[in-house]
């Protein structure tokens, strides 16, 4: 069991990490009129995708659309140069399910090659339960992840320290090398165990839980963009 978590582990980090250049071949890319244009097939009027240039000095994004079942960026030439532009689909609209890069050379106006790129994707996340379900903890807090019947992970931690309640649903994000969410709820901790929590004091927050560590010493750091939050560093409980 231990050396499937490991290998679970190792190719999570390595799916949310930048990897060398790889693009899947439904993917087309051309190079006309001097500009680089990308289309990626695509279900329905899925609106998830978003397509970026680095800055607007060497390259502009001047157009992008679902049309005629597929996602299209087309990138002018500003000046001469190096750049790199992206191409990434958000399957929650906050959460980035797969990113797409191509590093691109400008000369005489024009785009002409491309010189790199890369490509990163969510595993699925039936791989991913194994390591995060169960029960963590850190100093003076405690952390239950379980799996959300539709998509994601349920987690709630219970802070005797900042004595809060804090619940949401995390969702895999392959550029943040864990887990992201957008509606954070903190409760001040209840007088009376086991008491209705009520009202949420705070609603709404965004955050990110992280993976780290190595095999027998994993850690999920949880990071939330309140301002003054301080980071907690969970490990995977040992009764887990």
């Amino acid at each position: 069991m231990k050396k499937t978590i490991a290998i679970v582990m190792a190719a999570l980090l390595a799916l949310c990490c930048v990897t060398a250049f790889a693009e899947s071949t439904d993917i087309q890319t051309s190079y006309e009129g001097g500009a680089f244009t990308v289309r990626i097939p695509v279900e329905g009027e899925d609106q998830g995708w978003l397509a970026e240039a680095e800055g607007d000095a060497v390259v502009t994004l001047a157009a992008s659309e679902v049309a005629d079942g597929a996602f299209t960026a087309r990138f002018e030439a500003v000046a001469d140069g190096e750049v790199t532009v992206s191409v990434r689909h958000y399957y929650t609209g906050f959460a980035c399910d797969q990113a797409h890069t191509w590093d691109l050379k400008v000369e005489g106006g024009a785009v002409t090659e491309t010189t790199g790129g890369s490509y990163t994707a969510n595993s699925d996340d039936a791989e991913l339960d194994p390591v995060i379900v169960g029960a963590w903890v850190a100093e003076g807090a405690q952390l239950t992840v379980e799996k959300n019947p539709e998509r994601g992970w349920d987690v709630e931690i219970t802070s005797a320290e900042g004595a809060y309640i804090f619940k949401t649903t995390i969702y895999q994000d392959c550029l943040a090398a864990g887990c992201v969410y957008d509606k954070g709820k903190f409760w001040d901790m209840p007088e009376t165990e086991g008491a209705e929590l009520g009202e949420a004091a705070t609603t709404g927050t965004t955050g990110a839980f992280t993976f780290g560590g190595e095999e027998g010493a994993y850690t999920l750091t949880w990071h939330d963009d309140t301002e003054g939050f301080e980071d907690i560093v969970f490990a995977q409980s040992e009764n887990a």
